[in-house]
């Protein structure tokens, strides 16, 4: 980041400014400031509208400038370029599949109406939660399982390299760390989808389709559920049995 002019004030406390080159101004009070330090960033190169900064394996990433340094890939799961929806997953599956639903869900028993992985309620969770759900009397194994583990992890194991699903916090990070619109054709496409411009750095990245994003981490109050990004830019909660898209992260 080219710095335009570094200030120090004495007044009742220290602060730094740090103004950089579009006119934009972060304030620290110095005594919460512990080091200062430049950092070289790859520049980013455009492809089909997105910013590439690098790669690692064989799959593109971009970087947004996020505090926790997470690079999100520059498409989905599936696909091969930043505008193919690329494939669906239902939560903790490896595989997509034409039909989505409990009754072929990888980690749900139907004849004993109970999810085997990943959960922490049992006995019957209709009544306990007051939940519409596909079946009545329907209970779930107590592992205490909340995230996903490697081998149920579609990017881990589709692209190796580091390439994992993002925890819901990494998605919030991503969906306040950039200002977001919602385009019908996106670059000239005609793939209607959600653009992301970062706050930091102006680095682009678009998330197609509409069908929600999934998280590696399960809602905290419905182990039947688990976390997603939806077309609203919101992180909600919703059945792991039905398919959704997956952006892959990696650090």
């Amino acid at each position: 980041m080219a710095l335009a002019s570094l200030s120090f004030f004495a007044n009742a406390a220290n602060f730094m400014v740090v103004k950089t080159a579009d006119g934009t101004e972060d304030v620290y009070e110095m005594k919460h400031v512990t080091e200062m330090y430049y950092e070289e960033v790859d520049d980013a190169t455009t492809e089909q509208g997105v910013s590439v900064n690098g790669k690692v394996g064989e799959y593109t990433y971009v970087d947004l400038y996020l505090p926790s340094g997470t690079k999100w890939a520059t498409y989905n799961v599936g696909a091969n370029n930043p505008t193919e929806v690329g494939d669906l997953f239902a939560w903790g599956e490896t595989n997509s599949k034409k039909n989505y639903g409990l009754s072929n869900y990888k980690w749900f028993d139907a004849s004993a109406k109970k999810y085997t992985k990943y959960g922490y309620l049992n006995g019957d969770m209709v009544s306990a939660g007051g939940w519409q759900m596909e079946y009545a009397g329907v209970s779930c194994v107590e592992d205490y399982l909340y995230y996903l583990e490697d081998e149920d992890d579609v990017a881990k194991v589709s692209w190796g390299n580091g390439w994992r699903m993002p925890t819901s916090t990494e998605q919030k990070e991503l969906l306040e760390g950039c200002v977001w619109k919602l385009t019908a054709n996106f670059n000239g496409s005609g793939i209607a989808g959600l653009v992301g411009k970062s706050k930091k750095n102006g680095n682009i990245i678009f998330l197609p389709d509409a069908n929600g994003y999934w998280s590696s981490n399960l809602d905290t109050s419905r182990p039947s559920d688990a976390v997603y990004i939806n077309n609203d830019k919101e992180l909600v909660r919703g059945s792991r049995s039905v398919g959704r898209f997956v952006r892959a992260v990696v650090k």
